[in-house]
């Protein structure tokens, strides 16, 4: 403790408080308040009235409408209104990579995997099984459709995971 004396408030305050806290600002007193930005204000008085399920559609018409026309309206975009504008072109303009989101679900997968070997391991290695490494690798690989625990092993060497798609079928 600081030494510090503390006032303890009252039943009244404390309710005075939390009326005044769970009271939100009306959008222009924020705005004049600095709390929100003109185009962030413009937005949000576009949305205010409307069906919770047009609020998506009225948004993007509205923020056409405030990037075709803030000069002439007089409202200055914010940075926010910038990165957003960016974020959403460069969506566009370079969509994700399909071989790059299968890579991503091979290596969560192998991670998966490592993690799941290395838990029953630790169990195994508990209950003082023989060879606890070679019973965990068996086990992961029946659950997840290897043919053996050294099939387990070459999968998750690092090269596998990462590997190209076989142009011929193995037979």
């Amino acid at each position: 403790m600081s030494g510090k004396t503390t006032r303890m408030r009252t039943d009244a305050e404390i309710k005075a408080l939390l009326e005044r806290v769970s009271r939100p600002l009306p959008l222009d007193e924020m705005r004049d308040r600095g709390m929100l930005a003109p185009d962030r204000h413009f937005l949000l008085k576009r949305i205010a009235g409307c069906d919770a399920d047009k609020v998506k559609d009225v948004w993007r018409r509205a923020f056409l409408e405030l990037l075709r026309n803030w000069q002439r309206l007089g409202i200055p975009l914010s940075q926010e209104t910038l990165d957003q504008t960016a974020s959403e072109l460069e969506r566009l303009w370079w969509p994700p990579d399909p071989k790059a989101e299968k890579c991503r679900r091979r290596q969560a997968k192998a991670k998966e995997l490592r993690a799941e070997l290395w838990l029953l391991e630790a169990i195994y290695r508990r209950e003082d099984f023989k060879r606890p490494r070679s019973m965990a690798k068996e086990d992961v690989a029946r659950n997840y459709g290897h043919a053996s625990g050294e099939a387990l092993r070459k999968a998750l060497q690092a090269n596998r995971v990462n590997r190209r798609p076989r142009h011929k079928p193995r037979g």
